[in-house]
């Protein structure tokens, strides 16, 4: 099973996601594009991806008051956990 998810509001960024049931299953970066795209008009400034085994973020970035370093998806120091957020 896949669980897939597009989330936005007026005046925030777009965020999606994908995550299937194996860890394993490879995340189709097509289908993640797809899902960020439709949040184009929530996120017109840029767009971000991540990808692992069994799971995808997306983000589409509105940048009206944001730091020049808030490209999303983000990582820990070390890149062991990744999110995406407003």
């Amino acid at each position: 099973m896949w669980w897939r998810c597009v989330a936005t509001t007026a005046d925030m960024c777009g965020v999606a996601g994908i995550v299937a049931d194996d860890v394993d299953a490879p995340i189709a970066r097509a289908e993640l594009e797809r899902m960020v795209a439709a949040l184009r008009p929530r996120g017109p400034d840029g767009t971000g991806f991540f990808q692992s085994e069994g799971i995808g973020l997306g983000h589409a970035r509105l940048s009206i008051i944001d730091l020049a370093t808030g490209a999303q998806p983000l990582a820990n120091e070390d890149r062991s956990i990744w999110g995406t957020f407003n």
